[in-house]
This record gives structure tokens, sequence and C-alpha cells, in this order.
């Protein structure tokens, strides 16, 4: 039984295509999006799940080892170390934890030891030029840091910290648990030190004794170019400050990449539909192309091109994240056909129409199709 359904959270069938993972993870980057989500905390939530299971689907090697063993390693079990399915005691999902606490009694100290503090999820919007060229972002958040006072430690006084009475410094408690076939005695965290071992006696005037203080705090993050929606820049020891003398997390700046309404964006490729007259279409002409960033790019179209004609730029496309080389931009033509003739346009039409045979090769693919198979390089 697999601990997380990594599918599940994704949206996607077992036998998705890379593709299908890749659009399923942008769709639900856009739906979790603070500037979308109505309840920011839980969205924040979602993506952290949703980050977790794009990362094992996303890896080849990854999503191989989790459809063979139903986990990866490194990876948080949502059971109960394979205790979840015994009839009965669906109520103790943590048996393995009553189990493990149990063989492990009076096995030495169980105070807490160092932690490292909570990363930080942060989102920033670009646009696609920014994502071309790559940018700089000042972001701004509010974290628990730890106190200038007393340096962490939770108090100022040299005998400030006192051991604790109910665990007798040991940062843990016993108590006894009934499961149905017996009763087991469990080491659990000590409720009145949080698993410190320790008391304070003369808290710190600053920080009341929690060794963190709520600080705002600023930094400039230097995005890469090539980057796409969901890529995330992690700012080392910039996050929450850790518990007993615990190193400080992480800030991750998550990006969102937003539309632009020329182009559609696959990887580093780009496709630009352009719109011509079925006058010049039939007989050839030049095209001005934009680009995401410079002048636009010269596009010769020959005579009798037809609606869906896929052209390639190489090397206009967008730069690649991973070698910093360019991808191709691909021009689908869409001909125009006029909705409204004058009287002189339909006689013209008409004469033309009489003077031979209007035969065109007849396009293997729709216009859609065309570009369905643009966007994925087929």
């Amino acid at each position: 039984m697999a601990d997380k359904d990594f599918y599940g959270i994704l949206g996607v069938s077992h036998d998705a295509s890379e593709q299908d993972i890749k659009q399923a993870y942008r769709r639900l980057v856009r739906k979790y999006h603070p500037d979308v989500a109505e309840d920011k905390e839980k969205a924040q939530e979602e993506m952290i799940k949703v980050n977790e299971a794009y990362g094992v689907l996303s890896d080849p090697e990854k999503r191989a080892y989790y459809d063979r063993f139903g986990s990866v390693p490194g990876a948080a079990s949502s059971g109960g170390d394979g205790f979840g399915d015994f009839g009965g005691f669906s109520g103790f999902s943590d048996l393995g934890d009553i189990f493990g606490s149990f063989f492990n009694m009076g096995m030495g100290s169980g105070r807490r030891q160092a932690r490292r503090g909570r990363d930080v999820e942060l989102s920033v919007d670009i646009s696609l030029q920014e994502a071309y060229t790559g940018c700089k972002r000042t972001v701004e958040y509010t974290i628990n840091d730890r106190c200038p006072a007393c340096d962490g430690k939770r108090t100022t006084d040299s005998d400030g910290i006192e051991t604790c009475p109910t665990c007798n410094g040991r940062g843990r408690t016993q108590r006894q648990v009934n499961i149905g076939f017996g009763t087991f005695a469990q080491i659990v965290e000590c409720p009145t030190c949080s698993g410190t071992g320790q008391k304070v006696s003369k808290p710190c005037s600053k920080c009341n004794g929690s060794g963190q203080v709520k600080v705002k705090k600023k930094y400039e993050v230097d995005i890469q170019a090539g980057m796409e929606t969901g890529n995330g820049v992690r700012i080392p020891g910039q996050g929450e400050a850790g518990l007993g003398g615990g190193p400080n997390g992480d800030v991750i700046v998550f990006i969102n990449v937003k539309d632009d309404p020329r182009f559609k964006r696959d990887g580093s490729n780009l496709i630009y539909v352009k719109k011509l007259t079925f006058t010049d279409a039939a007989l050839g002409t030049e095209v001005d192309i934009d680009q995401v960033v410079g002048e636009p790019e010269k596009l010769k179209i020959p005579a009798g091109t037809q609606s869906g004609t896929k052209f390639r730029i190489r090397g206009k496309g967008m730069p690649s994240l991973r070698n910093g080389q360019f991808g191709d931009l691909y021009v689908i033509v869409q001909v125009m056909i006029p909705t409204k003739l004058n009287s002189q346009q339909k006689k013209m039409l008409q004469d033309f129409a009489g003077l031979g045979s209007q035969e065109a090769k007849e396009p293997s693919k729709g216009f859609f199709e065309r570009i369905h198979d643009a966007i994925f390089n087929r």
C-alpha cells in the first residue's frame, strides 16, 4: 500500500505521461497561488503536497521506485509503520510509535535535540520577458527568529534555567496506553517542558522565555533566466530559527510566470500564431514575428501557404535553465477569410474562380492539431 497517493494528489492516472504530469502540476500551481486561493494557509499546505508529489513523479527513477514499492526513501509516510490495516484498530495508526517507545524505555535520555528551523515558502510573479532575461525580486516576510536579547537561550540570567520537575530533565514521561489486547507503557514528550528537559525560571523579558521573536525580513532574490512556473529559488538560512540551538530553516521562493497573450510556452520552446489575409497566404509575403525581447524577426511566407502551416525559427525560444541554450520559436499560420466583401471584391473573386483550377494541397492535419503537435514537438 502506497504511503501517499502522489498520482491522486496531482489528479493524474498511473499511466500518465511526463507531459500530463507537468501540465497537472502547472494547473495546481495556478490553483493554489496566493493571489488566487481564498484560504491561503490551506493552499500553502496543499502546495507542499503537490511539490512533493511532482518531485517524485517527474523523476523517472523515483517514479519507478514509487510504482514498485509504494514509497520513496526520504518521503514522509502518512501511515503508521504498516499497522494502519489492522481491523478494529483504525484509531491507533501510530502503533509503530507505541511499540517503538515501549521497547526503547530506559535507553538513555529522551531530551529533545537541536532542531532545524521551519522553511518558509513564498511566491513571486514574473513576466515572460523577465523569465527570458532573468531578474531580481525583493521579498518581504515575517518569521520567528532567534531572540537578540537572550540569543535564543530563553533567559538572560545564568541561573534562569532549571531541571524540569515533571520529567527530571529526561524530556519524556511515561503513560499507559490500552490498545485493545493489552496495556503498554508509552514514552511520550514531556508536556511541561516540551521535551527540552528544562524549565525557564527567569524568562527573558523580550521573548517571554520562548527564545524567539517575530521579525520582518527583506531579501533580494536572484531569478535566473529560463525559470518556469513551479520552479523555486532556495535561500539558505533565512527561514525560521531552529530550536535548542539548531540552525535556521531556508526560504523557498516559488516562481509563477504570468501568461503572455502572444506566446504559448512549452519548456524552452515557444508557439506563436500569425494571422494572414487569404491574399497574402495565396501570393506569399514577408511578415514580422514578435520576439519575447528585442525587434521582430522577419519570416518569408511562400505562395500557397495553408492555414495551420508550421514554421520553425531556431534559437528564438526561451533559454534553458539547465544549460542556457535557447529553444525554438514555432510559428503557426492562421489564414483569415474575410466575412464582408463589397461588390467589386466579389466580382474580382468570381472572375478569379472562372480563370482556372483552384486546387490546393489538403493539409494532413487541422489547424489546432498542428498547434498541438508544435507544442509537443511532434
